[in-house]
C-alpha cells in the first residue's frame, strides 16, 4: 500500500505553482549491507499532480494499491 503523507506547492520554470505529493510505502525490513544489522524503513517519493491545493489537503492520508520500487533510468 501507498499513502499520501502530505503535499507542497512548488514552481516550475515558467513561473506556475503546481502541487507535488508525497507518499510513502509499507514497512520493510532491510538488512544493511555494511554492518549486517536489521533495521525498519520505508521508501517515500513525490509525485507532480494536476490537483489543486484543496483536493491534495483531502487527499492526505488516504492510500492506494502499490509500491514505490526505484527504477534505473536516464537522466533528463
Amino acid at each position: 500500500m501507498v499513502t499520501v503523507s502530505g503535499y507542497k506547492i512548488r514552481e516550475n520554470k515558467s513561473g506556475e505553482n503546481f502541487i507535488v505529493l508525497e507518499l510513502t510505502g509499507s514497512l520493510e525490513i532491510v538488512q544493511s549491507s555494511v554492518t549486517g544489522n536489521l533495521y525498519a524503513t520505508v521508501r517515500r517519493c513525490n509525485m507532480p499532480s494536476t490537483l489543486d491545493e484543496q483536493v491534495a489537503k483531502m487527499m492526505v492520508g488516504s492510500q492506494m494499491e502499490g509500491e514505490i520500487v526505484r527504477v534505473p533510468s536516464e537522466p533528463y
